[in-house]
């Protein structure tokens, strides 16, 4: 009976074969993982950014109308929208709400869309007397002050349509580039993982 000829290469393959495998996939989670943390830093850099931004925006125009209240003590209509008016910025679906401190809404900037302020951000700007907060699409800040002994209620809010359209096509933009980056890394890690082991391949070919 005859045997086949099992020479070392033959022997060989399967090991090698299974250690390119290994070292191909630790290579890739590897570098796959911190190029994920950086975009992922990168995008959630970019979403603070925007959101201190038009929260300072927000803060500005609130504070503006607080600031004259205190100062005259009551609330004129046509004062406050001269006051709104000459800080330029212009937000979209911008609402500045006034309201008394029974909560009811005394004197109102509204553009289109509708704004509802809830019931615990009244509770929070009574406790800390400014606060910000979230209600949908709309972005608020407020102020809660007082003046002859009465008490109201300033608040800022909009919509920053073109801020989070931007968020959103750059996180567009960081799941395709990850994607492309993902397979790059595989098929990088799978040719060195070959140069690496072909000191191994010559020796086994030296000894059949």
């Amino acid at each position: 009976t005859r045997y086949p000829l099992v020479t070392g290469v033959q022997t060989c393959a399967l090991p090698i074969l299974q250690i390119r495998s290994k070292l191909t996939l630790i290579f890739s989670v590897i570098v796959t993982v911190i190029i994920g943390i950086f975009f992922a830093l990168i995008y959630f850099s970019s979403s603070v950014y925007r959101e201190k931004e038009y929260r300072e925006r927000l803060r500005a125009k609130a504070l503006s109308v607080a600031d004259y209240v205190r100062a005259d003590g009551s609330i004129d209509t046509g004062m406050i929208k001269i006051i709104s008016k000459t800080q330029r910025d212009n937000l979209i679906s911008e609402h500045l709400l006034i309201f008394n401190e029974k909560r009811k809404l005394i004197h109102a900037i509204k553009n289109p869309g509708q704004l509802k302020v809830p019931a615990s951000f009244f509770s929070l700007l009574e406790k800390k007397r400014f606060s910000e907060d979230v209600v949908g699409k709309y972005e608020l800040y407020g102020y809660f002050i007082r003046k002859n002994n009465t008490g109201y209620f300033i608040v800022s809010g909009a919509w920053d349509k073109w801020g989070c359209s931007k968020l959103n096509n750059l996180q567009s933009t960081i799941l395709i580039l990850y994607l492309l980056t993902l397979t790059v890394v595989i098929l990088a890690g799978y040719l060195f993982s070959g140069r690496a082991l072909s000191p191994i391949n010559q020796i086994g070919r030296a000894h059949v």
